[in-house]
């Protein structure tokens, strides 16, 4: 369990692309004793920035010759190669799932979309949710719960005064997964997307993912999950009805087969499958190469 690796700053717009290409050129980047100067940014917003490069999936940290590195992913080389500047609504699905299916690095991420069940609710909500689970600080556990809702709400829907140093809009608020109740009271919603709220593609190389080599996993398991292996539906804020409809689009595609007879509510997989080839065609579709 991780928390409050982020340093209380959430993903700024370019902060990813900034990374990304200094990772490129000089792995150590992070560590480097001009890493301020090289960067632009200050000592506790680099820490921040390479905790989200490692949580989002785009950067894994090895150690080499005594010294901490960081080198892309192949996610992350996919994603530099034809999304550098994390603008597409398909790399921001790939991110958001990363984090939310990430227990380690960002066990809030992972607690709120796959444990946490409430559809309204307030910090102190959450907060008591986690405390049951680990004895973390409560101020870490309240920093965390900042942080992830200044993730996912578009910063056009807070009220008052905003600190100009944040005042910043992040990415992830395009996906639309969280809004208020009452902002007033700061009463908190998920929202319950549709069926074309996720591509195709991304969601086909999440239910990959999930499946762990099976070829057969049943509705309800993508739809919530099941112990220790996240739902892609739930991660996602779908129901049943809306998981469906992104279903039946990939059988057009015969990625699989939906099969709700004789009893059965499951999804069989074709062949064996790639994720990062499902990465791979979400992007050559976008080019117009699929």
């Amino acid at each position: 369990m991780k928390f409050k690796g982020h340093e209380s700053f959430y993903i700024r717009r370019g902060w990813l692309y900034k990374g990304l290409k200094h990772v490129r050129k000089r792995e150590d980047i992070f560590l480097a004793k001009d890493a301020m100067e090289e960067l632009g940014l200050g000592s506790n917003m680099i820490k921040s920035l390479r905790y989200w490069l490692q949580t989002t999936g785009l950067t894994k940290e090895v150690s080499e010759g005594g010294r901490r590195i960081q080198h892309l992913t192949h996610l992350g080389e996919i994603i530099w190669q034809h999304d550098p500047y994390i603008e597409e609504i398909g790399t921001l699905w790939l991110l958001h799932l990363e984090m939310a299916s990430n227990q380690e690095l960002a066990t809030s991420w992972y607690e709120f979309f796959n444990e946490f069940s409430m559809q309204e609710f307030q910090k102190e909500d959450f907060v008591r949710f986690i405390q049951r689970k680990t004895e973390a600080a409560e101020s870490s556990l309240g920093s965390d719960f900042d942080c992830l809702m200044s993730t996912y709400i578009p910063r056009s829907l807070l009220k008052g005064k905003i600190d100009p140093e944040s005042n910043m809009e992040c990415p992830m608020g395009n996906l639309q997964l969280i809004g208020y109740a009452s902002a007033k009271e700061k009463i908190y919603r998920r929202q319950t997307l549709n069926g074309n709220s996720v591509p195709e593609c991304i969601f086909m190389a999440c239910l990959i993912r999930e499946a762990k080599g099976r070829k057969e996993i049943s509705l309800q398991e993508i739809l919530s999950g099941r112990q220790d292996n996240p739902g892609v539906g739930r991660m996602c804020q779908m129901d049943l009805v809306a998981m469906l409809e992104v279903l039946y689009s990939l059988e057009k595609r015969k990625a699989l087969k939906v099969v709700r007879t004789a009893g059965l509510d499951v999804v069989r997989l074709s062949d064996y499958q790639e994720p990062l080839e499902w990465v791979s065609r979400y992007y050559q579709e976008l080019s117009g190469e699929g």
